[in-house]
């Protein structure tokens, strides 16, 4: 059968148009399937711990690493394995934060810089947190008591320092003084008398 040269013409146009259309309908399809999730509208996924207790004392032997120094920004997210006390396997969402170093207490004492990490994180599908744990803030300084891995001891273990020098410690890692005995509250502190507190510990 002959066809004519209008009625091939026709045809190669409407094959070229289905390539076409369906290219379209690929790319349309494949960047809506891939289409970055906004943060905010992530799901917030919320992990309960129960931390070990810690006071000054105990904090300053069992820590690997305390520093008092400045957060650098969040680093990606990183996911690493982790065991429960029944063996069972579990994903650990941190971020790296590099901490500049201003006084290190315990650790490599001539290192400039520590990479802290910063539990919690975000994945392409949801947010990771912590209850009650906040992220540390780039800028801001802190008295860190760290383990062999780089993470607090417990939440009470990451202090932040105030701009004025200040620090007030979560209950258990108040000093123990007379204003402190007559106060139902955690009284703030110079960071100068903190570490002060933290080095006769040391000793």
């Amino acid at each position: 059968m002959n066809i004519s040269k209008k009625a091939k013409s026709i045809l190669l146009t409407c094959s070229a148009f289905l390539v076409l259309s369906a290219g379209i309908f690929t790319a349309v399809h494949f960047s809506q399937t891939n289409r970055e999730i906004p943060t905010e509208e992530k799901p917030v996924i919320t992990s309960y711990a129960c931390w070990p207790e810690y006071h000054i004392d105990n904090a300053t032997e069992d820590a690997v690493t305390i520093v008092y120094g400045i957060a650098g920004p969040l680093g990606e997210t990183q996911i690493h394995e982790a065991h429960t006390s029944d063996g069972e396997i579990y994903q650990e969402y941190h971020r790296p934060v590099e901490i500049q170093v201003i006084q290190m207490m315990k650790g490599d004492m001539d290192a400039e810089t520590i990479t802290y990490l910063d539990p919690g994180g975000e994945t392409e599908d949801a947010v990771y947190e912590f209850d009650g744990v906040a992220h540390v803030v780039e800028g801001q300084a802190y008295l860190f008591f760290l383990n062999q891995y780089g993470t607090f001891l417990n939440p009470a273990t990451c202090l932040p320092v105030e701009e004025d020098g200040t620090i007030i410690p979560y209950w258990d890692m108040r000093i123990e003084n007379e204003a402190q005995a007559r106060s139902n509250e955690s009284l703030p502190f110079s960071i100068e008398d903190y570490l002060a507190e933290v080095q006769k510990n040391l000793d």
